[in-house]
């Protein structure tokens, strides 16, 4: 079974297939490995496939293993290349046209498909996603060719018939893109397109109709990023967003992250609620050691002179209350960059999306990682109970 068998016609859009020759078997490995159930010989192959990088020669072992395997390889699609697209794309031609091959074999696989490509045709796009009706997450954040894919899956419904729901995309229950594409569509978040999804990664657009939020019965998760909006927020503007799209948000939502930290604020653990700087200020300067003996300025910020237990959150600066879960306990705010100062106050309460390792939140198959949710999740449990004194006495 295991001897190499003639090449397949297979492709793949996420890695390069660079068959790398394996040893030759022995006779008695054949034989004792033919030996074994096939149940377990397919068990053995799949969990070689968790392996990384993949090992896609494995899909040359032969027809049977090949038809095990290629669901695994396809169903979690990622497009960051032109070139990837490219290749994916005649893979797709190649299958729905092939007398042989399965046409239904995307639709049936394809989970996840992320595409963040620079520039590609979107008739490529569009032809791909109409017919992966069985995804369960859809990722195009461009508001150009992005917005264009997303545009067909919104109108992909025709008139419903006595009833009937014709919407093909009901797998789906995460979506990401840019609602400045609901804002010059003119569509809300009341669509059929939005009622059944669980998560929801969205570009913010002041435009948009937050408000439609509110009746959509299975959202639990929801995520925002203001900084490609609004790179240099007023502490009003964040106060105002924060607390309207919260006022939107059912009960049924868990959590809500703000991506609101960039390079610009990320000194917000400084201000506070007016923009103006902190007294006594974080991190005070280091008075040295030869003022207080061996222990340094550790000492002389978690004193009771300089860090009082009574600090009034409510003065804070907005994403500083937002990490203390003032405006709602499900909220938490998010940064688009890691380059944050090594005793910025709030670094440990903050999601990092930061490209390439964010991308990986849409890679089923990286057990490893740790979502954004997830991540966020532990932070709201992990800030119960705890107060302004805390948070900078761990500091020291």
């Amino acid at each position: 079974m295991p001897k190499t068998a003639p090449s397949v016609d297979i492709d793949h859009a996420e890695y390069a297939w660079l068959w790398e020759p394996s040893s030759p078997w022995t006779d008695e490995q054949v034989r004792l490995f033919s030996n074994l159930p096939l149940d377990i010989v397919r068990l053995v192959f799949e969990r070689a496939m968790e392996d990384r990088p993949r090992p896609l020669h494995l899909l040359r072992v032969s027809r049977q293993v090949c038809h095990w395997l290629e669901p695994l390889v396809y169903e979690y699609i990622t497009l960051s290349s032109e070139r990837q697209l490219d290749k994916f794309y005649r893979t797709f031609r190649k299958r729905r046209h092939s007398p042989t091959k399965n046409i239904t074999f995307f639709q049936r696989y394809v989970r996840t498909f992320f595409v963040c490509a620079g520039y590609p045709r979107a008739e490529k796009l569009i032809a791909i996603v109409k017919d992966l009706t069985g995804l369960r997450s859809l990722a195009c954040w461009d508001p150009n060719w992005g917005g264009t894919v997303v545009s067909m899956v919104l109108y992909s419904s025709p008139a419903t018939c006595e009833g009937a729901d014709l919407f093909p995309y009901k797998l789906l229950r995460r979506i990401s893109f840019s609602a400045s594409l609901l804002a010059g569509l003119g569509i809300t978040f009341t669509h059929r397109a939005f009622r059944d999804l669980t998560h929801m990664d969205i570009y913010f657009h002041p435009a948009a109709d937050w408000e439609s939020l509110k009746p959509l019965p299975n959202l639990t998760h929801l995520s925002l990023d203001l900084v490609t909006e609004l790179p240099t927020p007023s502490s009003g503007e964040l106060s105002y967003w924060f607390s309207r799209i919260l006022d939107a948000c059912a009960p049924t939502v868990k959590v809500v992250i703000f991506g609101v930290v960039n390079e610009t604020n990320a000194d917000f653990d400084l201000v506070d609620s007016e923009g103006d700087y902190l007294l006594p200020g974080w991190p005070p300067a280091d008075p040295g050691s030869s003022a207080l003996g061996t222990e340094g300025w550790a000492a002389w910020v978690t004193s009771e002179s300089k860090c009082p237990s009574d600090v009034d959150l409510d003065v804070l600066h907005p994403i500083a209350q937002l990490a203390f879960g003032r405006f709602d306990p499900r909220a938490v705010p998010g940064s688009v960059t890691n380059s944050l100062p090594p005793n910025q106050l709030y670094r440990d309460l903050l999601v990092y999306f930061v490209w390439p390792d964010n991308g990986l939140d849409w890679d089923g198959t990286a057990d490893w990682h740790r979502d954004s949710w997830t991540v966020a999740e532990d932070i709201i449990e992990k800030r119960k109970g705890l107060t302004y004194t805390k948070l900078v006495s761990q500091m020291s």
